[in-house]
C-alpha cells in the first residue's frame, strides 16, 4: 500500500531555514550558551554550554524537554560546572561503558566525575566523584588515554607547586595509587607539561619536559617505574618537541626534530628501540610536517621538501610510500588543512596563492586534487569545522557578503551551496556534530545584542534529502534522470503523473509542468534543485543536480 505524502515538498523545503531548528534556548535574557564540544554517549549527546553565567555540562535526546543540565553531586547538592567557567570545553573520556569528564565545584576545586545515569529526562542525570586534581579553577581533564585499566592525562593547567602539571592516573584495579603518576619534573616548582597522551598495544605515549633531555618522547603502562623516557631524539637539553600524534595501524606517528634529520615524520610501535624515520622530506633542512590527519590507513599533511613549499603529501609509514601529491601554490605555500573524508574523496582548505584560503578535494593523485569553489572571491573564506553528514561535505565559510554560515558540498563547484541561518549578520558557529541524522551546532540565528534577542544557542539542521525521504511514496516507482544534466531531465513513472514543479535548494517555485516526455531547465542557473512529482494526489521529491 503506497503511503501516502503528509508535507509536500513546498513545505519541506520553502526555504534552507525550515531545515533549521532551535533545538533549546539554554540561555534566555541578557546572556547567550553558547554550545560546544559535543561528545555522543549511549544515544545522548553532550555538551558544555553557559547556563546562569556559569559553563556547565548538558545532556540532550534531540529534543526541548530532553536538553537539560548535568548539576547534581553524589550528595545530592551543589552544582558541577566545568572549567574555567566562561570558556574553553569539557572533556568527555568513555571506558567500560562509563562517562568521564571534569567538572567544577562550587568552591572552585576541580574533580574528574563519573555520570551514574540519566534515569528520565524529567530529572537530570547524576554524577559521581572519582578523583580530585587540584584546588586550582584552571585544571582540566586533558589528553586522557587507557592502558590496563587505568586513565592516565594530563591537569593542563594546575595550582603551582612540584607535581602540579605532571601526567596523572585514575587506577581502577589499585584506587590507592590514583593521583600524580609521576613527577618527571622533580626540579623545585618545575612541571613537565604532559601532552598528546596515546594509546598503543604497548603502552602510552606522551610528549613531556625534563631539565636533562629537554621535552621528548615518554611512555607509561600506568605506572610509576613504568613511566619512563621512550628516546631522546634531540640530544641533550635541546626539545625534539613531538607532537602531531597520529595511531597508524598498530604504531604512533608523529612529528618530532631530531639532531640529525630536522624535524620531521616519526613512527614507533612503542618497544624500547623501535623508533624509525619515516622519511627525510628535505634534506637539506626541516620537512617540518603541519596539520597531520590519519584517514583509512593514510597520513594526510602538509610538509615543505626544500623546493615546493608547504605543500600537500601522503604517508602509508613508510619512506616510499611518503610522497608528495601536488604543489597546490607554485610560488608560495599552501598549507593544507582541515583534511576530512567524505565516500572516497578527501575535503581540504589550501591557498593556491591566488584564490586564498578555500576548499578542495583530493582523491591523493595529482591528477585528482582540485579547487572545489572560490567561495570568497576577494579574499579567504575562513572554512573550518568541516565534516561529513548525509554523504557531502558540510563546513563553516565566509563568502566576504553573508558573513560565517553554512555550506555543503557535493564535489562540486555547483553543488557547494550556503545555506544560510542568520540573513542579516554572521551565525559564529562553534563546533558541529552529527546526530540523530540531524547537524547539531552552536549558533546565532538573529541579530543578537546583550539583552535582545537569541544569542548563540542549540540548533540543528536536518539535510532536505533526509526530509524528503521520510515522505516518499516509493522510492522504487519513480526514477529521474540523467542526473546530473546540462539541460533537461525526463522522469520514469508506473503511476499516472499530474505535474512536475522544481524547486530552488531556497524552495523558490522556479518552473512548473504538466507531465512530458522532456522536461526542459536549460535556462536555470547551474545547482542543485529539488523536483516535487505529483500524481493522483500524492508527490514524491527527488534532488537533481544541473551542471
Amino acid at each position: 500500500m503506497k503511503r501516502i505524502l503528509l508535507i509536500t515538498l513546498l513545505f519541506i523545503a520553502f526555504s534552507v531555514n525550515a531545515q533549521f531548528r532551535l533545538v533549546r534556548n539554554i540561555n534566555p535574557g541578557l546572556n547567550e550558551s553558547i554550545p560546544n564540544g559535543f561528545y555522543i554517549f549511549n544515544n545522548k549527546l553532550y555538551f558544555s554550554a553557559i547556563g546562569s553565567n556559569l559553563r556547565m555540562v548538558y545532556v540532550t535526546d534531540g529534543t526541548t524537554s530532553g536538553t537539560l543540565p548535568i548539576e547534581f553531586n553524589s550528595a545530592g547538592s551543589g552544582i558541577y560546572v566545568q572549567s574555567p567557567a566562561l570558556s574553553t570545553n569539557t572533556t568527555f573520556f568513555e571506558y567500560n561503558n562509563e562517562l568521564y569528564f571534569d567538572a567544577k565545584s562550587p568552591g572552585n576545586r576541580v574533580y574528574i566525575v563519573k555520570l551514574l545515569g540519566t534515569n528520565t529526562f524529567t530529572e537530570s542525570p547524576s554524577i559521581a566523584d572519582v578523583t580530585s586534581i587540584s584546588n586550582s579553577a584552571s585544571s582540566r581533564f586533558a589528553y586522557p588515554a587507557l592502558f590496563n585499566d587505568k586513565i592516565v592525562y594530563s591537569p593542563f593547567i594546575a595550582a603551582s607547586g612540584a607535581g602540579a602539571i605532571e601526567p596523572y592516573v585514575i587506577d581502577f584495579q589499585t584506587p590507592a595509587n590514583t593521583g600524580v603518576l609521576k613527577n618527571v619534573n622533580p626540579i623545585g616548582n618545575g612541571e613537565s607539561d604532559p601532552e598528546e597522551f596515546t594509546s598503543l598495544p604497548t603502552g602510552i605515549l606522551f610528549s613531556a619536559y625534563d631539565p636533562t633531555n629537554g621535552r621528548e618522547l615518554w611512555k607509561t603502562d600506568g605506572t610509576t617505574a613504568g613511566t619512563i623516557l621512550f628516546n631522546d631524539l634531540n640530544s641533550g637539553i635541546a626539545d625534539s618537541n613531538p607532537n602531531q600524534f597520529n595511531v597508524l595501524g598498530a604504531q604512533l606517528s608523529f612529528v618530532a626534530t631530531h639532531s640529525t634529520f630536522g624535524r620531521e615524520l616519526f613512527k614507533t610501535n612503542g618497544n624500547t628501540g623501535n623508533l624509525v624515520l619515516v622519511k627525510d622530506i628535505n634534506t637539506s633542512g626541516d620537512g617540518n610536517p603541519t596539520n597531520v590527519k590519519e584517514i583509512n590507513g593514510t597520513l594526510y599533511f602538509g610538509a615543505d621538501n626544500g623546493t615546493t613549499g608547504n605543500e600537500l603529501w601522503k604517508s602509508n609509514g613508510t619512506s616510499f610510500g611518503t610522497t608528495l601529491i601536488k604543489d597546490i601554490n607554485p610560488s608560495g605555500d599552501s598549507f593544507p588543512a582541515g583534511f576530512t573524508i567524505v565516500g572516497s574523496t578527501i575535503y581540504f582548505v589550501a591557498d593556491d596563492g591566488v584564490n586564498g584560503r578555500e576548499l578542495w578535494k583530493t582523491d591523493g593523485t595529482a591528477a585528482g586534487t582540485f579547487l572545489v569553489k572560490d567561495i570568497n572571491p576577494s579574499g579567504s573564506s575562513n572554512i573550518r569545522n568541516l565534516i561529513e553528514y548525509n554523504g557531502k561535505l558540510y563546513f563553516n565559510a565566509d563568502n566576504g557578503i553573508n558573513g560565517e554560515e553554512l555550506w555543503v558540498s557535493d564535489g562540486t563547484s555547483a553543488g557547494t551551496l550556503m545555506l544560510e541561518l542568520n540573513p542579516s549578520a554572521s551565525a559564529q558557529y562553534t563546533s558541529m556534530i552529527v546526530f540523530n541524522n540531524e547537524l547539531f551546532f552552536g549558533a546565532v540565528a538573529t541579530p543578537y545584542v546583550i539583552g535582545s534577542g537569541i544569542g548563540n544557542e542549540l540548533y540543528a539542521y536536518k539535510d532536505p534529502a533526509l526530509s524528503t525521504t521520510d515522505f516518499q511514496l516509493n522510492e522504487n516507482t519513480v526514477s529521474l534522470f540523467p542526473n546530473p544534466t546540462n539541460n533537461y531531465f525526463e522522469i520514469q513513472s508506473k503511476e499516472m503523473l499530474t505535474k512536475v514543479e522544481v524547486y530552488s535548494l531556497q524552495g523558490q517555485l522556479v518552473k512548473s509542468f504538466l507531465p512530458q516526455n522532456r522536461y526542459d531547465i536549460s535556462e536555470l542557473s547551474n545547482g542543485m534543485y529539488f523536483i516535487n512529482i505529483q500524481a493522483n494526489g500524492n508527490s514524491i521529491s527527488k534532488r537533481l543536480i544541473k551542471q
